[in-house]
């Protein structure tokens, strides 16, 4: 199975090149807007790179989950050991 970026259609080719804690609420990705690495199993609420102004809440994340979207602000998690993935 391949990634498609949304956008473009073009095949996606990624790699992780840093990996920075996400300690405090709201966190704001200004540029360059991560994926989140879930350390600790539970919720998290975003505002997605797309549009930001819509809150969403992914609810039961497991620990040990990638939640592959681009994020532009981290509101609150009951989740912990969050890592920005890029």
């Amino acid at each position: 199975m391949s990634l498609i970026n949304a956008r473009s259609g073009a095949p996606v080719v990624s790699a992780i090149n840093s990996a920075t804690p996400v300690t405090s609420f709201p966190t704001v990705f200004e540029l360059d807007p991560p994926s989140l690495y879930i350390g600790g199993a539970g919720d998290v609420t975003v505002k997605l790179a797309g549009d930001p102004t819509t809150e969403v809440t992914f609810k039961n994340l497991a620990a040990g989950a990638v939640l592959v979207a681009f994020v532009h602000e981290v509101v609150s998690a009951t989740a912990t050991d969050i890592l920005a993935l890029r």
